[in-house]
C-alpha cells in the first residue's frame, strides 16, 4: 500500500468553523509566557538556593529540552487518544509542575518540577496546531493559525517583561504560579470543545513511519529545522552582540521581547495578506524579512540597528512559521499530530543546533559571520519552502480540473 499522501483540498461544509478557538490562543500564550519567563529567574533562583549560576541554568536546561522533546509523544497520543483529552493531559501536568515549582524545597526538586512543566506545557503547541487541522478547512488553516502565533508572541515580551518585574518585587516562585493558574482554568474550558472526529492509527512506530515514507512530510520537516535554526538561533545572538558592543545586559536582554513584539504585530500583517497571498507567496516574505534581518545585524551592534534586525525577525518568524505549521497539519491528516509534533521538534532542534555550530566565530566576536551564514541559509530555504509549495499548489489545480474535466479530447 502506498503511504498516505498530502490531503485533497477539503470542502468547507455548512457551519464548519474557519478559526481557531480562542481558548487555544490562550493556552499557546501561557505556554510560550512559561518558556520565555524562565530566563528571568535564573539568577534570583540560584541566589535563593545559595547555589551557582550554572546549577540554576540546569534547571532550565531541563525545562527547555523536555519541552522540545517530547513534541512527537504528544502527537503520537493525540492520533490515538484525541485531541481535547491529551491536551487536557498536558495542561493538568503543567498544573502539577508550576504548583510543585512554586513550593520546591530544593534545587532538585525544583529541576524535576520544571521538567515535568516543559514537557506538559510543550504538549500545548503541536496538539493545538493539529485542532485546528482537524476542524478547519484546508484552505483556511493558514490564516486560522495567524492568532496562536501572534498569541506566542506576546507571550514571548510578557514573559520577559513580566516576569522580571514579580522577580523584582516579590519572588521568582510566583512567576511559576501564573501559568499554574492559568492551566487549572485552560483545563475546565478546554473541556467545553468538541472532540474533532478522527480514525484511530496503527501503532507509534507506524505512525512515524508513515512520516519518514512521505517525501512531502520530510520536506516539511526540513524547512521547519532550518528555518528554526535561522530564527530561533539567530535571534540568542542578537543580545549577545549588544553586549559585546558595550550596551548593558538588562538593554540586551530586551531585544527578545522586542522581539516577540515584533511577531504580535506582523501577525495583523499576515493575516490582512493571508486571503490575497497564496502560501508560497507568504513563505517567501517571511524569509525575505528573515534574510533582511541578518543583513542588518551584521552591518554592526548599535542599538538601533538590532532593535530593527530583531523586529524584521519577527516578522520573518510570524511568516514563515505559520505558513509551515499550515503546510503540516494538511500534508498527511491521517497522522496529522505526529507530522505536527515532529514538525515542531525539528523547529526547536534547529534552534538548539545552531547556537551550537556558531559559538566558535560568536567567542571571537565574528558575528557578521554568524549572521550573513544565516541570511545565507535564509534565502536557500525560503526557495525550497516556497518553490515546493507552489508546485505541490499547481498540482491539486491539476486534480481539481481533471475532476471537472474527466474525460480529455484527443485531437
Amino acid at each position: 500500500m502506498a503511504p498516505a499522501q498530502q490531503a485533497a483540498p477539503q470542502a468547507r461544509q455548512p457551519g464548519q468553523p474557519d478559526r481557531m478557538p480562542f481558548v487555544l490562543v490562550t493556552a499557546g500564550f501561557w505556554s510560550t509566557f512559561d518558556r520565555f519567563a524562565m530566563t528571568t529567574v535564573l539568577v534570583a533562583i540560584a541566589d535563593g538556593f545559595h547555589t551557582r549560576l550554572s546549577a540554576a541554568v540546569a534547571v532550565a536546561s531541563a525545562y527547555f529540552l523536555a519541552y522540545g522533546c517530547l513534541q512527537p509523544v504528544w502527537g503520537m497520543l493525540s492520533d490515538r487518544f484525541g485531541r481535547v483529552r491529551v491536551l487536557r493531559l498536558a495542561l493538568a501536568g503543567a498544573l502539577v509542575g508550576g504548583v510543585v515549582s512554586a513550593v520546591a524545597p530544593s534545587l532538585t526538586v525544583l529541576l524535576v518540577a520544571r521538567a515535568l512543566t516543559g514537557a506538559c506545557y510543550g504538549g500545548v503547541n503541536p496538539t493545538s496546531v493539529t485542532y485546528v487541522g482537524d476542524i478547519v478547512p484546508a484552505d483556511a488553516v493558514k490564516r486560522a493559525l495567524s492568532p496562536f502565533y501572534a498569541g506566542g508572541g506576546l507571550g514571548v515580551a510578557t514573559g520577559i517583561a513580566l516576569g522580571g518585574i514579580i522577580v523584582s518585587a516579590a519572588s521568582w516562585r510566583y512567576v511559576f504560579v501564573l501559568p499554574a493558574a492559568a492551566a487549572l482554568v485552560l483545563i475546565v474550558v478546554t473541556g467545553r470543545l468538541p472532540e474533532p472526529a478522527h480514525s484511530p492509527p496503527g501503532k507509534p512506530l507506524a505512525q512515524i513511519a508513515a512520516v519518514l515514507r512521505s517525501g512531502p512530510a520530510m520536506l516539511v520537516i526540513l524547512c521547519g529545522f532550518l528555518m528554526g535554526a535561522v530564527v530561533l538561533g539567530c535571534v540568542t545572538f542578537l543580545p549577545a552582540l549588544l553586549q559585546h558592543h558595550g550596551a548593558s545586559a538588562s538593554v540586551a536582554g530586551l531585544i527578545s521581547a522586542v522581539f516577540g513584539l515584533a511577531g504580535l504585530g506582523w501577525s495583523l500583517v499576515y493575516s490582512m495578506l493571508t486571503p490575497h497571498v497564496p502560501r508560497w507567496g507568504l513563505t517567501g516574505i517571511g524569509g525575505a524579512l528573515a534574510t533582511a534581518a541578518l543583513l542588518v545585524a551584521a552591518t554592526g551592534g548599535r542599538l538601533s540597528t538590532v532593535v530593527v534586525a530583531a523586529a524584521l525577525l519577527g516578522g520573518g518568524w510570524m511568516f514563515t512559521n505559520s505558513s509551515l505549521a499550515s503546510r503540516a497539519a494538511t500534508v498527511l491528516p491521517q497522522v496529522r499530530g505526529t507530522m505536527v509534533s515532529l514538525y515542531v521538534t525539528g523547529m526547536f532542534v534547529g534552534g538548539g543546533v545552531a547556537p551550537a555550530l556558531a559559538t566558535g566565530p560568536a567567542d571571537r566576536g565574528e558575528y557578521s559571520v554568524v549572521f550573513l551564514t544565516g541570511a545565507c541559509v535564509a534565502v536557500l530555504v525560503t526557495l525550497l519552502a516556497s518553490l515546493s509549495d507552489l508546485r505541490l499548489g499547481a498540482r491539486s489545480e491539476a486534480g481539481r480540473a481533471q475532476q471537472h474535466h474527466p474525460v480529455s479530447e484527443r485531437r
